[in-house]
């Protein structure tokens, strides 16, 4: 692997003395990010793997690659949900990070559109409720993901919006930003300095916007008053959204709310927008 250029398909690549050839450029090299994600094949034992590669410049050191390292370990106990890492090298002015593929299409996929009929919003909420679930297991290990948004979140099976996968744990053992997390999905304390703790709420105000932008196509339009609260016509306009179904609205304010110390848990949340579901009231899923 060349040290100057970034990889292409069919190029071959030897990681900790395993040989293995690109077969897709997931994304290449970002220019804020600098970090590149790969697809490729293990001849000699027939297997896919992820390989994540990092220019070791602007936010990219040895340090946060280890970091994100020993977040993904800690996840190891629940490889249907999140990568196993299988090797990790450095290259120079580069890092590498040789991860399980997870198969699946990334949860952008359905939001790109908004749903058509009360069918599909019970289906796209069921997956709803399985995210929160995930997001729990990753709060319950001590971590907080930082950066959920729906191209970090995977459906293996995308047919029928089940098998829930969460990717990317670039932020979640990093030092904290004053502005960090994607815009439109991160939480009031994550953009800029604003003097609020940063904790799993952060996780739960994204999973909140996802909710919404699953049911509606959009993200909600919230509005500030003096970077204290919300302001009441931006609540009022998720209360009075008549494509929310009943309860939905009230569920989402749960995790939607200013100050983190008032939003919902994870797991609370998905069960309190399950309720919502008119169809799950003879299955609602269960505690755990």
């Amino acid at each position: 692997m060349s040290e100057h250029r970034p990889l292409s398909v069919n190029d071959a690549v030897e990681i900790r003395g395993t040989a293995l050839r690109v077969v897709e450029v997931v994304y290449p090299p970002h220019p804020q990010t600098k970090r590149a994600l790969y697809k490729v094949h293990d001849s000699r034992v027939g297997l896919f793997y992820a390989l994540k590669v990092y220019e070791l410049t602007g936010g990219n050191s040895e340090a946060s690659v280890t970091r994100e390292m020993v977040a993904l370990n800690k996840t190891a106990a629940y490889p249907a949900h999140f990568a196993k890492v299988h090797a990790f090298e450095l290259r120079e002015s580069r890092a590498c990070l040789l991860l399980d593929w997870m198969p699946g299409s990334p949860l952008t996929r359905v939001t790109s559109a908004p749903p058509r009929g009360a069918s599909e919003v019970a289906r796209r909420l069921r997956a709803f409720f399985e995210l929160c679930r995930v997001v729990s297991l990753i709060h319950k290990m001590g971590l907080v993901h930082r950066d959920l948004k729906p191209d970090n979140v995977l459906v293996r099976n995308p047919n029928e919006l089940e098998g829930v996968a969460v990717i990317d744990f670039g932020l979640s053992n990093e030092r904290r930003g004053q502005d960090e997390g994607t815009r439109g999905y991160r939480a009031p304390e994550q953009d800029f300095d604003r003097g609020l703790n940063l904790g799993p709420a952060a996780d739960v105000f994204a999973l909140a916007q996802i909710a919404h932008e699953l049911v509606t196509g959009e993200l909600p339009y919230l509005e500030t008053a003096d970077n204290v609260d919300w302001t009441s016509s931006s609540m009022a306009r998720i209360t009075n959204d008549a494509r929310l179904p009943g309860g939905l609205a009230a569920a989402l304010l749960g995790g939607l709310r200013y100050r983190p110390e008032q939003r919902l848990r994870a797991l609370d949340l998905g069960h309190a927008v399950a309720r919502s579901i008119p169809s799950d009231r003879n299955a609602r899923p269960s505690r755990s």
